[in-house]
């Protein structure tokens, strides 16, 4: 079953009856995992145009929502899947 595309990606997620899951992304991004993608990635965030304060500061605001939905989420998955 789908569960979420992009423009990009046709599966960004999808499950595999009641406790098999696929993610085309990263639910472990939290703020020190932003940091480290950030450090690692400077050269090719400066080719992107975006720079390391412009990033740090999305980061900032987006890491804490993002966090958030992360742990909602993996808390209805495992309950319906422990049930």
């Amino acid at each position: 079953t789908l569960l979420a595309s992009s423009s990009l990606y046709d599966n960004q997620a999808f499950r595999i009856g009641k406790n098999i899951m696929g993610l085309q992304f990263h639910p472990e991004l939290n703020h020190d995992v932003s940091e480290m993608w950030m450090v690692m990635g400077m050269n090719e965030l400066a080719e992107h145009g975006l720079p390391v304060p412009e990033y740090r500061k999305l980061s900032q605001q987006n890491v804490p929502i993002l966090e958030k939905q992360m742990a909602l989420f993996l808390d209805e998955w495992s309950q319906e899947v422990l049930g």
